[in-house]
């Protein structure tokens, strides 16, 4: 009988393992999610998701042979949703990840369960390191107050997040003496131009490259969390005091911010071959996106009984596409005016093409929306950015626009108003 309340308890504890394992994963997923557009291998993930969900509600219907089959095929299925997260993950290059990751928005939990996925994947990779350091350090600074922030405060919370690395005390030590006096170091500069010409940089990116898969320790990420949060402070104080007379601080330091994401822009790993991959799929999926909602969706409706379409809205429509295909075939016949660039962001940020026609006498714009970052936006975002190019083209005196991403139509404006966005 105790053998096989034993047993028993052993399934017990495999389910629970796993059913934590697939809850960390169901976070992390939420957090790759609000960053990342619709695409195939988003919607696979939702799929093998709600999957899951299913199974585990299942498995208390089950018991014996039937129980350990499914459970075992359960911790398979939670180990493919992890190394396909993981992989989801190394495709985001660290620079795009920066600007789009809002660690704000997101539990404590959730972020350390993220920062654990990458860190049982990690192997050598730099890449990799930078994110897991990325995502701890904001556990650390977003959810410990100022006062409960102490190293013994920081190692616990950081050992629960981080996997078990091998490191022997010495080597342990020596690395936290090495962060912790580089902390110190940058307390003692006394321009901003001596801290970025010193090789400061150079010297803390290397020894923690060197570190290797050591720099998870939950001592040695500690200290190096300590010494981040050490250079960003001042690194502000430093840009502060040479902050030119009559200047705006904030503008100063949005100066210096972007001098300092150089720095370490040309220290990080070339991603060169990471941003072309990832651009090319986000391009591939916003095109298919379009195309499917083109095939499902008719772009003007047929009037239904007591249902009249709005004649403005179509006949512009058309008159938009009529020019805009003539620009594209004969735009040295002079039938449209094309915009420059630098005209053409003041309209609209995420327009990559525009002109105005007649030339001699506008009253019509056509536009093309980039469709990576249309993608990328969120309706009301959209929403936000078609009202403000709807006003822009009254103030113009353009009495209609009409803007496409491939074949479809995404923002329509009629007499200054806005009428359509999708």
């Amino acid at each position: 009988m105790t053998e096989v309340l034993s047993e028993e308890q052993g399934v017990v504890r495999r389910a629970q393992r796993a059913a934590e394992r697939f809850r960390a994963c169901h976070r992390t997923h939420g957090l790759l999610a609000r960053i990342l557009p619709d695409t195939d291998e988003g919607h696979a993930l939702d799929e093998l998701r709600d999957r899951l969900a299913r199974d585990f509600n299942a498995l208390v219907t089950l018991e014996g042979a039937a129980l350990d089959e499914a459970l075992r095929g359960l911790e398979s299925a939670v180990h493919k949703y992890e190394q396909d997260l993981e992989a989801l993950d190394r495709a985001i290059p660290m620079g795009w990840f920066r600007g789009h990751f809002d660690a704000s928005q997101a539990s404590s939990v959730a972020l350390a369960d993220y920062a654990s996925l990458l860190g049982r994947q990690v192997g050598d990779s730099p890449v990799r390191l930078d994110r897991i350091q990325f995502l701890l350090t904001r556990v650390v600074s977003f959810f410990l107050a100022p006062e409960d922030a102490t190293t013994a405060r920081r190692r616990e919370l950081l050992a629960e997040a981080l996997p078990q690395v091998e490191i022997d005390d010495e080597s342990r030590q020596t690395a936290v003496a090495f962060l912790r006096d580089a902390a110190q170091r940058a307390t003692g500069f006394k321009r901003l131009a001596q801290i970025v010409s010193s090789g400061f940089f150079v010297d803390v990116r290397g020894y923690k490259l060197s570190l290797r898969t050591k720099l998870l320790d939950p001592d040695v990420m500690a200290a190096a969390i300590e010494l981040n949060e050490a250079v960003n402070d001042n690194l502000r104080r430093l840009a502060e005091a040479d902050a030119p007379a009559g200047k705006e601080i904030e503008a100063h330091l949005a100066d210096v911010d972007q001098r300092i994401k150089s720095i370490f822009q040309k220290l990080r790993e070339d991603e060169t071959a990471t941003e072309l991959r990832f651009e090319h799929w986000l391009r591939r999926n916003a095109q298919k996106r379009a195309r499917k909602a083109a095939a499902d969706k008719p772009l003007f409706k047929p009037a239904g009984r007591g249902k009249k379409v709005h004649r403005r809205v179509v006949m512009g429509a058309v008159l938009a596409a009529l020019l805009l295909v003539m620009w594209a075939r004969w735009p040295s016949r002079g039938s449209l005016a094309e915009l420059p660039p630098q005209e053409l962001a003041a309209l609209c940020a995420v327009l990559k093409a525009g002109a105005v026609g007649p030339a001699h006498s506008p009253k019509i714009f056509v536009g093309q929306i980039d469709p990576a970052r249309w993608a990328l936006m969120s309706l009301d975002a959209r929403r936000e950015a078609a009202s403000a190019l709807a006003t822009k083209l009254r103030e113009r005196g353009l009495l209609a626009g009409t803007v496409m991403m491939e074949q479809q139509v995404v923002i329509q404006v009629e007499g200054g108003r806005l009428i359509l966005v999708q």
